[in-house]
């Protein structure tokens, strides 16, 4: 692996180190509620953070309790509060409508279906070596990272895309910033324990 690329892993340590410092103030006034401002700062002050660090070449184990059952080489990277959104469709109608028998309406006009992104559920979001999960009160969703097709991230939230289904999952969270440069090192590096507290990058995807 070139000194190159090593940096560019080096400098996303932190944003999963730091995460849990970040989560006490954003869990606090939930996080799409947040200002423009208050997300822009809290993303900022997690990538300041982030290139402060630039002696490491590994990922951290999350260290706290995760609400999901980890397969025999997976490991977590990032947990924290979240909240599972989906698009839904609204349809409108503009016009007018005459009746023209009992019980029957001629309309006229037209149609339109917009989409909205609606909160359905609050709950915890985990980032592993193998999966993105949620973990809500109402409902689970697990996404295997080889079936992740994008992650668009937004100040406040990230949105993904996954082989099979068809609208896409946003997850309002702290610092989404944190998960969406680790999938994109997780598509890319193939990661392997090295310890009790942390992962090390051992070889490009590409490369095999």
């Amino acid at each position: 692996m070139t000194g190159e690329i090593l940096v560019v892993i080096i400098l996303v340590v932190l944003v999963a180190l730091v995460i849990g410092g970040l989560v006490s103030s954003s869990e606090k006034k939930g996080n799409h509620k947040l200002s423009n401002e208050e997300q822009e700062a809290l993303n900022e002050k997690a990538l300041a953070t982030l290139t402060s660090y630039t002696s490491l070449n590994r990922l951290p184990i999350y260290q706290g309790t995760v609400p999901v059952m980890l397969k025999g080489d997976e490991y977590p990277i990032v947990c924290s509060e979240a909240e599972f959104a989906e698009e839904r469709s609204i349809g409108n109608y503009s016009g007018m409508s005459f009746r023209v028998a009992r019980g029957m309406y001629y309309r006229t006009g037209q149609s339109t279906v917009s989409t909205r992104v609606t909160v359905v559920d609050a709950g915890k979001l985990v980032l592993t070596t193998k999966r993105l999960v949620f973990v809500g009160s109402k409902r689970t969703s697990s996404t295997d990272l080889k079936k992740l097709v994008n992650a668009e991230m937004f100040s406040n939230a990230i949105r993904i895309n996954k082989e099979g289904k068809v609208k896409a999952e946003t997850y309002f969270t702290e610092a989404p910033v944190v998960y969406k440069v680790i999938l994109e090192l997780l598509h890319r590096f193939t990661f392997r324990k090295d310890g009790a507290e942390y992962l090390s990058a051992v070889s490009s995807i590409e490369e095999g």
